[in-house]
C-alpha cells in the first residue's frame, strides 16, 4: 500500500498534523471500524450471547482499538521511506542505533508465525523471511494460523495453540541451561 502512494501524500499527512501523524486519523484511514463479527474473528470467541463477559470483552477491545498514539512526522516519513519503500531491512541496508542490521548475520533460532488471512504481513511474505536469515534450517520453525494479523496476537485459539507451541519450542531450544539459570 505504501509503494502505491506517492511520498507527497505522506508528507501532506504530516503537514496536516502540524508535524505529527495523528494516530486517530491514521486509524480512520487504514483501519475501518470493527463490528461485533470482526471482533469475534480477531478474538476467536462468540460475543453475541449477551453475557457480561462478552460485553466486557467488546468494550475492552473497543478501548484498545481507539487508544492511538501520535507519531513525530519526521520519524513516520523516515520509516515509510526506508522500511517500506526501500525495503532496507530485507536488503541488509537498514541502520539502527548506528549499526547496519543484516538479517543474513542472524544465527539465532526463529519461529515464523503467520496468519492465513493476514493482509499486513501475508503468509508468503512472513515465511520468505527465512530465506533472508542466516539461521541454519534446524533453527527455523514455521506455523500458519487461520486468522488475520490481530488474531495472531489476540486470538484465543492462537494463544492457546501456536504461542504455547512457540514457548515449548523455545524452552526445548534452551535446554537444561535455562533450567539451571532459573533455579540458581
Amino acid at each position: 500500500m505504501v509503494a502505491a502512494l506517492p511520498r507527497a501524500a505522506f508528507e501532506q499527512m504530516v503537514q496536516q498534523g502540524d508535524g505529527l501523524i495523528s494516530g486517530e486519523r491514521m486509524l480512520k484511514i487504514w483501519n475501518p471500524p470493527f463490528n461485533r463479527q470482526d471482533v469475534e474473528a480477531v478474538l476467536q470467541r462468540n460475543l453475541g450471547d449477551g453475557s457480561d463477559r462478552a460485553a466486557m470483552l467488546l468494550d475492552r477491545f473497543a478501548r484498545w482499538d481507539h487508544a492511538t498514539l501520535d507519531l513525530p512526522g519526521a520519524y513516520y516519513l523516515d520509516v515509510t521511506e526506508r522500511v517500506f519503500r526501500q525495503n532496507q531491512i530485507a536488503k541488509g541496508r537498514f541502520v539502527a542505533l548506528g549499526r547496519r542490521i543484516n538479517l543474513a548475520e542472524m544465527r539465532v533460532p526463529v519461529f515464523l508465525l503467520a496468519g492465513e488471512k493476514d493482509i499486513v504481513v501475508p503468509r508468503d511474505q512472513a515465511f520468505a523471511t527465512a530465506e533472508l536469515l542466516g539461521t541454519p534450517p534446524a533453527g527455523l520453525e514455521r506455523a500458519c494460523e487461520p486468522c488475520g494479523h490481530l488474531g495472531l496476537f489476540m486470538g484465543r485459539n492462537v494463544l492457546g495453540h501456536s504461542w504455547r507451541r512457540i514457548a515449548r519450542w523455545r524452552q526445548a531450544d534452551t535446554g537444561d541451561a535455562a533450567t539451571e539459570r532459573i533455579s540458581a
